[in-house]
C-alpha cells in the first residue's frame, strides 16, 4: 500500500508504510529552471523508480491555481488525442532533490474518467 501527501505547493511524500519507506520528491527546481509556471496548465510525467518492486509513474499536474500529484499505474491512463511532450533534465551534480528528469506535457490535463486520461487544454 502507498499513501500520497502533499506537503506544499511542490513537494509530495509518498509513504508505503508496510516497508517504512518515504519517498519526497520537489518539482519546484525543475518548474522554475525551465520556467513552467508561464503555463497555466500542464503535466510532469516521471519514474517512480524506488523502491524496488513498487515502482510506477508519477503525475505531477498543474491546473490553473490548482497543484496536485498522482501516483498511477503505467496501465491505468491514456492520452485523448494527440498531446505535445518534451523531455526536461535539471543536472543532479547541481540539483540535490529528486526527480531530476520529467516528461513535459504542456497545456494538458490529468482527468478521471473511465481511467485516468491526459487531455489538452485549450
Amino acid at each position: 500500500m502507498k499513501t500520497v501527501e502533499a506537503i506544499d505547493t511542490y513537494k509530495v511524500r509518498i509513504s508505503y508504510p508496510d516497508l517504512g519507506v518515504d519517498l519526497d520528491m520537489d518539482f519546484e527546481p525543475i518548474v522554475n529552471y525551465f520556467g513552467l509556471n508561464r503555463y497555466s496548465n500542464y503535466v510532469l510525467c516521471h519514474w517512480q523508480a524506488k523502491p524496488k518492486g513498487f515502482r510506477g509513474y508519477g503525475w505531477f499536474v498543474r491546473a490553473g491555481d490548482r497543484y496536485r500529484y498522482h501516483a498511477i499505474d503505467w496501465d491505468k491512463i491514456e492520452c485523448d488525442g494527440l498531446v505535445r511532450m518534451q523531455p526536461l533534465q535539471i543536472d543532479e551534480n547541481v540539483f540535490t532533490t529528486i526527480p531530476t528528469a520529467v516528461l513535459f506535457l504542456p497545456n494538458t490535463t490529468l482527468v478521471k474518467r473511465n481511467c485516468w486520461t491526459i487531455s489538452r487544454v485549450f
